[in-house]
């Protein structure tokens, strides 16, 4: 490190009380871009400190429960190359109806000018590259399907042709401008307040959220992860237990 100085009377030791950088790195990777939050760090360390929050002990059956599904989660259901687009489409709403009946599913949006997530959107941009595809139902899908959805044109697009399938079977569906976190947190408080209600996601945002927003007199409130976090099945978090 070399630091010239134009006075004689430099403060040697002011000057590196700064972080001699355009920008701090410890918070960006680059001067536009933020670092990526360690978040699964912080559902570990909840796991470790409240053991008996994780459980096994949810309904087996549909019945008296309703599901509320992180709709970015939903996109993880593979896809296969020479479908048509209403096959995809339809082939999300019947493993959402098979697995959690007629479920509240709440999709972010991806036209908003600004919003919470966009440095996640911008760093998947970054490393998946898609031309804006104009298509039809009943066209076929010839694309990777990462690649199709780093475009957020394509993303919205098929999010449309998917909640279309998931009304017909009796899904209500939101679309929320911006980051959807806080409102299928919303959606699952209001409907713990009237029945077992389940939330299924992978955001850990969702987790934390849940333990602050859930109240204490609602009848049960679950959140069902994705990811397993070291454990031999997805946990399961008793949200009302702790």
């Amino acid at each position: 490190m070399m630091t010239v100085a134009t006075v004689e009377d430099m403060n040697l030791a002011g000057v590196l009380n700064y972080e001699l950088c355009a920008y701090p790195p410890a918070l960006f990777e680059s001067q536009t871009l933020l670092r990526k939050a360690d978040n699964p760090q912080l559902a570990h360390a909840i796991l470790k400190m409240c053991g008996n929050l994780c459980t096994a002990d949810v309904p087996e059956t549909q019945a008296n429960v309703q599901y509320v599904l992180d709709g970015g989660y939903l996109l993880h259901v593979p896809w296969k190359p020479g479908d048509t687009y209403h096959k995809i489409a339809n082939s999300y709403a019947n493993i959402t109806f098979h697995n959690s009946g007629r479920a509240i599913v709440v999709f972010n949006g991806y036209d908003s000018a600004t919003s919470i997530k966009d440095m996640s959107h911008r760093r998947c941009i970054t490393s998946n590259i898609s031309n804006t595809v104009t298509f039809i139902s009943g066209m076929k899908f010839v694309r990777q399907k990462e690649n199709f959805l780093a475009n957020y044109t394509n993303k919205q697009h098929i999010i449309m042709l998917i909640s279309e399938a998931l009304m017909k079977i009796g899904c209500t569906v939101q679309h929320i401008d911006g980051d959807a976190d806080f409102d299928i947190v919303h959606s699952a408080v209001s409907s713990s307040q009237i029945i077992m209600t389940i939330t299924v996601g992978e955001d850990t945002d969702l987790l934390i959220l849940l333990l602050h927003h859930a109240k204490n007199n609602g009848i049960k409130l679950y959140v069902w992860s994705d990811i397993r976090r070291g454990l031999s099945t997805n946990p399961v978090y008793d949200i009302l237990g702790i």
